[in-house]
This record gives C-alpha cells, structure tokens and sequence, in this order.
C-alpha cells in the first residue's frame, strides 16, 4: 500500500506546479518599434542597451541581470521560404563561420517547430564567445519563423550555467511570439 501511496504524492507533487505555473506569469506585451511583430516580456525584462544599428534586429530585449537576452531579427530568405534550411544556413554563416569569435561547442538537430500558426524550426547551441581576455559560456535558442515573405529569427541567449528559470522565460517568448503586419 505505501509504495502505490507514494506514486500518487509524487504523481500530484509533478503536476501541481505545471498546472499553476501556466497561471502565474504576468508577461507583458510589447511591440516592436517599427511595428511589425510583437513579443510578451516577463517581468523584469526591458529594452535592450545594445547597440543594435546597422544590424537586421528588429527588436531586442534583456533580463534585469542582463544574462540572458531575446533579439529578433529579420533575415533574407536566400530564395527559399524553407525555414529549417534558413536556420541551419545562419547557424553556418554566424557561429561557425565566425571561429575567431565563437566556439562551437555542440548543436542540436533542427526541429520543426509551429508557433502560433507560423511555421518554423528550432535550434539548441551551445557556444564560447571569445573576448579580448577571456571565453563566455552561452547556450542558445535560436527559432526561425516564416511570416508572409520574411523569416524571421528569434534570438535567445543565456549565459552558463542557465537558470531554469530565464530559459522557461525564453521558451514563453518563444511562444508568445507574433507577426502584426
């Protein structure tokens, strides 16, 4: 009797909190500035201090300890509305064409992804950013979402070792993620 009594404390113990956590976020949403997408911020995060000029970031956010960071961009389609095969090409073009800036540590399959009622793929990345005077961990989670004629990338990155929490914050703005226009 006790091991079927534990199963269940440990079965509801499981589900509880996945139940209430879908309740307790109070994510705010926010557009970007040339109006064109929109994302749902956690509490915390703000607009981002980089500099993003001269990039193809639509709009870029950070956590409050500036750890972990959401950018969205907008990239070319190179003549192919495929998703995967554009995020597998930016993958190639930013993290390991660039060996003097990145080290890559490991990539995981791309997976094709829907969010909202976009289609889309998804990539896990483990890389080093080499600076001047030392190497920085980071995992990313970069999402590509094909909206109309554009593709769009959704940039998360956390520093390591990553927080649960920050990364179940990407996922949600991952998810929360729309096309206005």
């Amino acid at each position: 009797m006790r091991p079927m009594r534990m199963r269940v404390i440990l079965a509801l113990g499981l589900a509880l909190p996945a139940g209430f956590s879908a309740f307790a976020f109070d994510d705010k949403p926010v557009v970007s500035e040339d109006g064109s997408v929109a994302i749902d911020l956690p509490p915390g995060w703000r607009d981002s201090k980089q500099n993003m000029s001269g990039s193809s970031a639509v709009a870029g956010y950070e956590s409050s300890d500036r750890r972990t960071s959401m950018y969205i961009l907008k990239a070319d389609d190179s003549g192919t509305m495929d998703v995967a095969e554009n995020l597998e090409g930016m993958v190639r073009d930013m993290f390991e064409g660039q060996a003097e800036v990145f080290i890559v540590r490991k990539i995981d399959p791309t997976k094709r992804v829907t969010v909202g009622d976009l289609p889309g793929a998804y990539i896990r990345l483990e890389v080093d950013l080499k600076t001047d005077d030392r190497v920085v961990p980071f995992v990313y989670h970069l999402t590509a979402v094909g909206a109309k004629s554009s593709i769009y990338i959704l940039q998360g990155s956390l520093h390591k070792p990553v927080r649960e929490v920050r990364e179940q914050e990407i996922f949600r703005m991952i998810r929360s993620f729309r096309v206005r226009r």
